[in-house]
C-alpha cells in the first residue's frame, strides 16, 4: 500500500486443491492523483477511489459448460469461475491504477473498464481489459 493509501476488504480469498490465492490487492483502496503544474496552470490534486469488480479474477460460465465446483466464486445470486489467468494479471491492478497518468489506456466503451497493453507468460503483448469504479 502506498503512503496516505486507505483499504477496506471486499473479496474472500480462494482456495483450490489447498491453495489459497489471496485477493487483498484487489481490495478497495483510496490515493492520490497528482497533475502537475504545466503551462501556467497550477498543481492539481485529485482524492481517487477504487473498487475493482469480480470480473478481475473470475469468468463468465459458457453455455453448456460444467461447473467445476472447486472454481465456483458465487456474489449475490450470480456465479462465475475463478479464472487463474486473470488472477495472475489482476496482481498488477493496483499498480496499474496508481500509474495510469504515465501510461497508455483505451476506453472499451463498456462502462466502468477500460484496456491497458501488458505482457503476458510467453512474452506476448495482449489488451488487458480493468473492470472498476472510480
Amino acid at each position: 500500500m502506498a503512503p496516505g493509501d486507505q483499504t477496506t476488504r471486499v473479496f474472500r480469498n480462494v482456495t483450490i486443491e489447498g491453495r489459497i490465492y489471496d485477493l487483498s490487492h484487489l481490495d478497495q483502496f483510496t490515493f492520490e492523483f497528482v497533475v502537475p503544474e504545466k503551462d501556467g496552470r497550477p498543481r492539481q490534486a485529485y482524492g481517487i477511489d477504487v473498487l475493482f469488480s469480480w470480473h478481475c479474477f473470475t469468468r463468465g460460465i459458457a453455455e453448456g459448460e460444467h461447473l467445476p465446483e472447486a472454481l465456483a466464486y458465487s456474489r449475490g445470486r450470480e456465479t462465475r469461475l475463478f479464472d487463474e489467468r486473470r488472477y495472475r494479471f489482476s496482481r498488477q491492478l493496483p499498480s496499474i491504477i496508481r500509474g495510469i497518468g504515465t501510461r497508455k489506456c483505451f476506453h472499451s466503451g463498456k462502462g466502468n473498464f477500460f484496456t491497458v497493453e501488458l505482457t503476458d507468460e510467453e512474452g506476448s503483448r495482449i489488451d488487458y481489459t480493468i473492470f472498476f469504479k472510480v
